[in-house]
């Protein structure tokens, strides 16, 4: 008798068991967007709860950590600026920023400025960024600079990477953006750059807009790269333009030709003539190319 109700009772779970799995499969099937609605639900919980726990993580964060590093850290801009400033040169001689540069893009082509003050080759998104490397190695008020130097972290998850890093002479940082007029015109740039300017002057460094408009024209730009030499050892400057003053007369003009034949005898080829002209400490009409023609003035 007791095996007979032990028996019942197992057969009423089995039977209780598939009907469960019976009704679960004719309800899928019946309404197939019930499941998937719950599993939907299932993902949405857990993405807010992944959402609440980075906001957690990021009001307990410091609120001096404003910007990514070099390094991958989120530290102070200021720290992430002279991380950048002091990060090493890969095996080609090249500094990349924290937005790694790559051919690809249409219409942009990459290119790679050896600049003397940074001692490394930066790399520049397009003309106007190469413009801005060549205006900046001309300015005797910049000491060093970086390309895609750092990422400042702005709100609603957002970001915002300068195109430039600049260490002026007596210390001071700053931030550049290359743009044309109209870009930086556009309502959704201005707010971008605003917060980000307000964000690196709590660190004490300044974000400064600078227009395509504003740089060297393309040309202009390719005829100043013929005439800059990085190779010129920055020690010996100073000797050639104490040579290079002797030269003149009272006119303060030259033809190049003339110029170039009075230093060659004293050891000065004509490269350091054209790095002068670069540097601005000679001034000639760069609209042409430099040639043996070329009037040369010395500028004071």
């Amino acid at each position: 008798m007791l095996s007979q109700v032990i028996g019942f009772m197992l057969l009423t779970l089995v039977v209780t068991a598939w009907s469960a799995r019976a009704r679960a499969l004719i309800e899928v099937r019946c309404n197939p967007r019930g499941l998937r609605h719950q599993r939907e639900e299932g993902r949405s919980r857990d993405q807010s709860y992944l959402m609440a726990a980075t906001r957690e993580s990021n009001a307990s964060r410091d609120k001096d950590a404003r910007a990514v590093s070099i390094t991958g850290e989120i530290v102070s801009i200021s720290r992430a600026a002279l991380d950048m400033l002091a990060a090493p040169r890969d095996s080609t001689g090249t500094v990349h920023g924290v937005r790694r540069l790559r051919q690809g893009r249409t219409g942009v082509r990459i290119q790679y400025f050896p600049s003397a003050k940074s001692g490394a080759h930066i790399p520049c998104e397009g003309d106007p960024e190469v413009a801005c490397a060549v205006a900046r190695e001309r300015d005797c008020a910049v000491d060093s600079y970086r390309s895609q130097p750092l990422t400042i972290l702005l709100d609603c998850n957002h970001q915002y990477t300068p195109d430039f890093l600049v260490r002026l002479c007596n210390g001071r940082l700053q931030l550049l953006e290359v743009k044309s007029l109209a870009e930086l015109q556009q309502p959704e740039t201005n707010a971008r750059l605003a917060e980000a300017r307000a964000l690196a002057a709590v660190d004490g460094i300044d974000l400064i807009e600078i227009s395509h408009e504003s740089l060297p024209a393309p040309d202009l730009a390719q005829q100043l790269l013929r005439l800059y030499d990085s190779t010129l050892p920055a020690s010996r400057y100073e000797d050639f333009l104490v040579d290079l003053r002797a030269q003149f007369g009272p006119t303060r003009e030259l033809y190049y030709w003339n110029l170039c034949s009075r230093l060659a005898p004293l050891g000065w080829p004509p490269r350091w003539v054209n790095h002068a002209i670069f540097l601005e400490h000679l001034a000639a009409n760069l609209k042409s190319p430099v040639g043996a023609c070329t009037l040369i003035t010395l500028r004071t």
